[in-house]
């Protein structure tokens, strides 16, 4: 985390100096078309991170489901009731006895 920051603080560094230095090179309207590339640059990392954020907590979500699923096999296979399945993991009646019609 701390890593990401000090990146994206050199980055931000790196790009205030190039603005900086283009800005006594080049023409006005071509400092300009700079400093909007860097800001698209800026506005897609931030899209990647909120992305990749939103993928992992989506990842995880999945894994809770699929461990709750193999949890009601278990139970099933030790004589279970499908209330019993659906009280202890949280799965619907229907996702309950659809993995019951699976296990017997």
């Amino acid at each position: 985390m701390i890593g990401a920051a000090l990146r994206v603080y050199e980055q931000n560094y790196l790009a205030a100096l190039i603005l900086g230095f283009s800005a006594r090179i080049l023409a006005p309207e071509q400092t300009e078309r700079l400093r909007r590339a860097l800001e698209m640059t800026e506005l897609l990392r931030e899209l990647q991170e909120e992305f990749m954020a939103k993928g992992r907590q989506q990842g995880l979500q999945q894994g809770r489901k699929e461990g709750k699923r193999e949890v009601a096999e278990r139970m099933f296979r030790k004589g279970a009731s499908v209330s019993d399945v659906v009280e202890l993991t949280g799965l619907s009646e229907e996702e309950a006895e659809e993995i019951r019609k699976k296990v017997n």
